[in-house]
C-alpha cells in the first residue's frame, strides 16, 4: 500500500501554531486537539519559535 503525504494549507499551518503558543499547549496536546501528526506540528512550532521565514507563517514585530 503506499503513503499518501497530506498537504495543510498556508492558513492552517499558521492557526495551528498560533493554537499552540497562544494556549501554552504542548505540541503532544496541541497535536491531539488539531488531530495532526506530533511531529508535524512540532516542526513547525519549532520554525515558528526560531523566526524561520515561512510563506505561511506571518512575522509581525
Amino acid at each position: 500500500m503506499s503513503r499518501k503525504t497530506q498537504r495543510y494549507s498556508k492558513e492552517f499551518k499558521a492557526e495551528a501554531v498560533r493554537t499552540v503558543l497562544e494556549n501554552q499547549l504542548s505540541i503532544s496536546e496541541g497535536a491531539s486537539r488539531l488531530s495532526l501528526p506530533e511531529g508535524t506540528l512540532g516542526q513547525w512550532v519549532t520554525a515558528a519559535r526560531k523566526g524561520l521565514r515561512y510563506s505561511w507563517f506571518p512575522h509581525g514585530g
